[in-house]
């Protein structure tokens, strides 16, 4: 399953009021979390070295490699970050983190959070960090991965008003796209688009969306109609 992992999936369009866009994501803008580990430099506290030490022995052991354990923790943390359960979602990714810096999936976990907070930026330079791994482990995965990094880089754009963002975002859509076109990826595509005010290749990202079975939703569409009829086709 393409992009399954985080609820960026539900993004909701922004509407522009009085002619200023509200923030893009519309998802959480308050949530109080646990730190991430990297911030702390936990091996210069005694008892949190010999907790992680302990922690990363016993579970390499029962899942063969610690980058097979790192795998299962951001399975854990997904699912408690799809019941908004936060702080475990958090605490799951940072042992993942603990146990496979180079799992880009880890970062993907701590963007998807940051996200729901509503700092855009840093959701994109988490997901940046991801990027830099050896995507190759994702297997398929890798598109719906690159989808969320382009939809979260598309929204950093608007915040900052950086053009080179808008064309890394398009850069990471077109890449996604080459290894395999989805609704999902449409459906991301054409909001993004829609944000920027692009809304005639908005529309023909939604018409790819149908084509490959996709259905957006209707709110969304008609803020979309709002701003331009939908074209015959």
């Amino acid at each position: 399953m393409i992009a399954y992992r985080s609820r960026i999936i539900f993004a909701v369009i922004a509407i522009a009021l009085a002619g200023c866009a509200s923030t893009p994501s519309g998802q959480h803008t308050k949530i109080d979390l646990v730190p991430m580990y990297g911030e702390v430099d936990r091996s210069a506290i005694p008892e949190l070295k010999v907790a992680d030490e302990r922690f990363i022995e016993s579970v390499t052991k029962e899942f063969g490699s610690r980058e097979e354990a790192s795998k299962r923790w951001v399975d854990q943390g997904f699912h408690y970050y799809n019941e908004d359960k936060y702080d475990m979602a958090m605490r799951r990714f940072n042992q993942a983190w603990l146990l496979d810096r180079d799992n880009p999936e880890v970062y993907h976990g701590f963007a998807s959070i940051i996200y729901d907070k509503g700092d855009n930026c840093e959701s994109m330079r988490l997901f940046n960090i991801g990027l830099e791994k050896d995507l190759s482990q994702l297997g398929p995965s890798l598109p719906g991965f690159l989808v969320d990094a382009g939809m979260i880089t598309s929204h950093c754009a608007m915040d900052s008003s950086n053009s080179a963002l808008i064309e890394k975002s398009e850069k990471l859509f077109r890449d996604a796209e080459e290894m395999k076109p989805t609704a999902y990826l449409y459906d991301k595509w054409w909001q993004a688009l829609y944000w920027r005010g692009e809304y005639s290749d908005a529309w023909e990202k939604v018409f790819l969306m149908r084509k490959y079975g996709g259905s957006p939703y209707e709110m969304h569409l008609n803020e979309l109609r709002k701003k331009m009829p939908e074209p015959r086709k």
